[in-house]
């Protein structure tokens, strides 16, 4: 059997679409549903469930003709209404979603007391063909359909005055179903539910280990297992070991990890504060992992515009810490350190070994608040403000940079990052980055108010990669691939 050994989160814990967008559910939507529009190996959009698709830039309307005779797992048809419900369960979930806000009629619509009975004037469902129409330009509306927070299910398994799953178990509309699980692994197998002669392998079983445990069992590693993990969490010398004695493929660092702080903690209240704390972190982290990674702090990947250096962000605030500063938030932090934590499951990782050495920099204690099992839990406890250090990371899509970076500071979309969405004066910039996604100052303005806040704080560019016994041409991916498909890993079905 194929396996997949998945190391930078835990077992999923909601099946859900509109959960869909979270690392620890992300891997499981990808092999259960099928999303109105996918992205091919070679980068172009193409889709298992659309018969056609195209978008009229002069009319401002997405056309999508529905594919006839596709089920869902439980032999349901999959109808053009199911699929223009993947569209309007999330305009009404996330109504300032990029291009779901631009849907014609949306205000009104969420006006209404039941919305999800009806359409936004701006959707049509016409036999099997889909017509959205959207009030102002958007350069690629089509890609954000291929996110799996749209993914199909069906209609009749959603209440719709409240949105919620109503299915005991969601019938399916992808490739695999799940066969068997356990809490530390997941078994598919093929659906059987032909779509476009889908050639993926009979059977994969995603395995989810703790990352400290990984180094100790690479001997379980056989020709049919594929290994993947970010660069981020793993230890350097970890890393080396790996390259001398494995397989690794890399994919490009189009992805940043990002240190997140809630300022409603007293030391945070002050903005100085926060920047003397980062700027001791990035100092740290780059102690700590040494030259191995691509040590950077712009939220924009050299692969999208408005790239900017470490050393150009710092010049407007950063370059002009004074050393008096440093004393007035060495006492403060004595008298209000920070709450914050480390994941059992994460605990040699360079990010807990760099802000151990951050507190230490600043006199105060090096021992976190609290240590738990997972780094799902210290999330929690983030999102609730019990804690007021948090650590994750995300990437930008070179063709769509701009909506990404509203998707990822929508608000209410990512609860972690509310404290920063609700920045008047970050929603302030992205808005007239949508009045002009081409203009790249936008971006440099961007890029520079969230380095100088200090809230949302990138330190590193980093690189997923997939470990094997065996070098695959399955692994040879295409750069423009950053997230590539389980079943992209092995081999085909013969």
């Amino acid at each position: 059997m194929n396996r997949l050994i998945i190391t930078e989160t835990a077992k999923y814990n909601s099946l859900d679409p509109l959960d869909a967008d979270k690392t620890i559910n992300l891997p499981v939507a990808r092999m259960l549903y099928l999303t109105p529009l996918q992205i091919t190996k070679d980068n172009d959009l193409a889709s298992s469930v659309l018969e056609s698709f195209s978008f009229d830039e002069k009319t401002k309307t997405i056309y999508w003709k529905v594919k006839s005779g596709l089920k869902f797992s439980d032999a349901s048809e999959i109808t053009a209404d199911d699929v223009a419900f993947s569209v309007t369960r999330m305009a009404h979930k996330r109504p300032k979603f990029p291009v779901v806000e631009s849907i014609e009629g949306l205000d009104s619509w969420l006006k209404q007391k039941v919305p999800l009975k009806t359409l936004p004037s701006g959707i049509k469902v016409s036999g099997n063909v889909i017509t959205i129409k959207l009030n102002h330009k958007y350069p690629t509306p089509l890609f954000r359909f291929c996110l799996e927070l749209f993914s199909i299910i069906p209609k009749k398994c959603v209440n719709l005055e409240t949105s919620q799953l109503n299915c005991a178990k969601i019938p399916t509309s992808g490739f695999y179903k799940i066969a068997r699980e356990s809490e530390s692994s997941v078994e598919f197998e093929r659906s059987h539910l032909e779509k476009d002669n889908f050639d993926g392998p009979e059977k994969i079983k995603f395995e989810y280990w703790p990352m400290v445990s990984v180094e100790s069992r690479l001997n379980e590693l056989d020709e049919n297992t594929v290994l993947s993990g970010s660069e981020s969490f793993f230890k350097t010398d970890a890393l080396n070991s790996l390259e001398k004695e494995y397989k690794i493929h890399f994919l490009p660092a189009a992805r940043f990890t990002d240190l997140d702080i809630n300022k409603n903690h007293e030391f945070f209240k002050d903005k100085l504060c926060r920047q003397i704390f980062v700027k001791f972190f990035r100092e740290s982290f780059e102690q700590i992992a040494g030259n191995y990674f691509n040590l950077e702090s712009s939220i924009f990947t050299k692969i999208v515009p408005g790239y900017l250096s470490s050393s150009e962000l710092n010049k407007k605030s950063f370059g002009k810490i004074k050393e008096s500063d440093v004393v007035k938030c060495k006492e403060k932090i004595k008298s209000s350190p920070p709450a914050w934590g480390i994941a059992e499951s994460e605990k040699n990782a360079n990010i807990n070994k760099a802000l151990q050495l951050t507190f230490k920099k600043l006199g105060a204690s090096e021992n976190p608040t609290m240590v738990l099992k997972t780094k799902s839990e210290l999330g929690d406890l983030f999102d609730s403000g019990k804690l007021s250090i948090f650590y994750g990371g995300s990437g930008f899509w070179a063709q769509d940079a701009a909506g990404d970076l509203q998707m990822l500071f929508t608000p209410g979309l990512h609860k972690s990052l509310d404290f920063v969405t609700q920045d008047t004066g970050l929603q302030s910039l992205i808005q007239k980055l949508k009045e002009d996604p081409t203009n790249k100052s936008r971006f440099v303005e961007i890029n520079q108010y969230i380095h100088d806040e200090a809230l949302f704080n990138v330190y590193s560019h980093v690189r997923r990669f997939f470990v094997s016994k065996k070098s695959s041409q399955n692994l040879v991916l295409p750069f423009a691939i950053t997230s590539p498909f389980p079943w992209h890993l092995f081999e085909a079905k013969k």
